[in-house]
């Protein structure tokens, strides 16, 4: 194997990170749109928001998510600086809540019952390193519905996988509860 096709493979894997990461926006903002007063009550609870900001910001947040998906779909560069910058926002936000001890729910996704937590931090901090290496390859315009279709199974037998993982620990504690 060459190096122009090593790049290129890095190139094409990278790709289909950063429309991932587009998918993962998209579903992010489709979900607080949603479940808008979840996602009021979240923004509620952390602290350091203005009360009088909150009700712009649960607008403002997915709207400004769904252009940045856009945006990392065509491949534009200040898209991937913005899905880098709000994605780093979400980890400093994650970091408050968790410094301040507060036990808040996050509906990035909807109402799924977590809280803001270290697994919140790690996983933008994933979502920041599939965006990343778009800065240095641009795709084309041909190499997008490919990506886009790579990217959206990829991430269908990821959120399965993380849907098994749930179940088997969510019987475990039954079990365990059942035992007692």
């Amino acid at each position: 194997m060459n190096c122009q096709n090593l790049f290129n493979d890095i190139s094409r894997l990278s790709a289909t990170g950063s429309m991932m990461v587009s998918l993962v926006l998209f579903w992010s903002a489709f979900t607080k749109l949603l479940f808008r007063q979840s996602f009021l009550s979240t923004l509620f609870a952390i602290p350091y928001l203005s009360p009088s900001f909150i009700p712009i910001a649960v607008w403002l947040v997915p709207i400004f998510e769904i252009v940045v998906a856009i945006g990392l779909m065509l491949d534009i560069t200040i898209a991937i600086w913005a899905a880098i910058t709000l994605l780093s926002f979400f980890c400093i936000l994650t970091a408050v809540v968790l410094r301040a001890k507060l036990k808040v729910p996050c509906s990035c996704f909807g109402p799924d019952g977590r809280e803001f937590s270290r697994r919140t931090i790690i996983e933008n901090l994933f979502l920041i390193t599939l965006t990343i290496p778009r800065l240095y390859k641009p795709i084309t315009m041909t190499e997008i519905p490919i990506n886009l279709f790579t990217a959206s199974i990829t991430l269908i037998i990821l959120l399965a996988a993380i849907k098994l993982y749930n179940n088997r620990v969510a019987i475990g504690h039954l079990r365990r509860l059942k035992a007692l």
